[in-house]
């Protein structure tokens, strides 16, 4: 017989999260669902986007490539409810954050961003708002880390993950250590406020 359901069975393999980045022709407006962002070094190589393995030993760092850091919260996007990890820049993401610790949190944040140069790269521009949490039903957020290193295809240790400061927060920041090759866990070099502030 049939077994009919609303919705599909949990999915075993592979990552159920589109991992998406702000448009370069429209907005993107959506609700966060995470209960804050979750933050991570990261370099370009081979036009992908890969977790930074710490400073000293990391080869990418070594070979002189460029490092920034990136954020990314799990959002619900309006237009099509679809539910994703969003990344941000670290000057992307100051209005979230900034909200975080106006409102205990990001979850419920009514999130537009777009890019007002109109190119890929371009900056990006975000506001928020609080959303109206008695009218809407959020879904549980993922684990946004745990996600990424899917992704990312490197080990994810919860050891790894850092709790923010700001209190009553629990915002992560993965520090993920092999990328599949057997090495050990590298710790990634801390950035100096100023070139926090010159990451785009």
């Amino acid at each position: 017989m049939p077994r009919w359901s609303p919705i599909p069975p949990a999915l075993d393999e592979g990552v159920p999260f589109r991992l998406i980045r702000i448009p370069a022709d429209k907005s993107l407006q959506g609700t966060v669902t995470s209960t804050d962002v979750t933050g991570c070094t990261t370099h370009f190589l081979n036009n992908r986007t890969v977790p930074c393995d710490g400073h000293d030993t990391c080869k990418a760092c070594l070979e002189g490539f460029s490092y920034r850091w990136h954020a990314y919260c799990s959002l619900l996007v309006a237009s099509t409810f679809e539910h994703v990890i969003l990344e941000l820049t670290a000057a992307a993401s100051e209005s979230l954050r900034n909200y975080a610790q106006s409102y205990s949190g990001t979850r419920g944040c009514q999130l537009s961003a777009w890019r007002p140069s109109k190119r890929p790269n371009g900056r990006i521009l975000v506001t928020c708002k609080p959303g109206d949490l008695l009218r809407l039903t959020l879904p549980e957020p993922p684990q946004v880390a745990r996600l990424l290193c899917r992704i990312w295809n490197v080990r994810f240790d919860p050891a790894d993950v850092v709790t923010s400061q700001r209190p009553g927060a629990k915002a992560i920041v993965p520090t993920p250590g092999t990328h599949g090759n057997g090495n050990e866990h590298r710790e990634p070099r801390p950035f100096t406020p100023e070139e926090l502030r010159c990451q785009h």
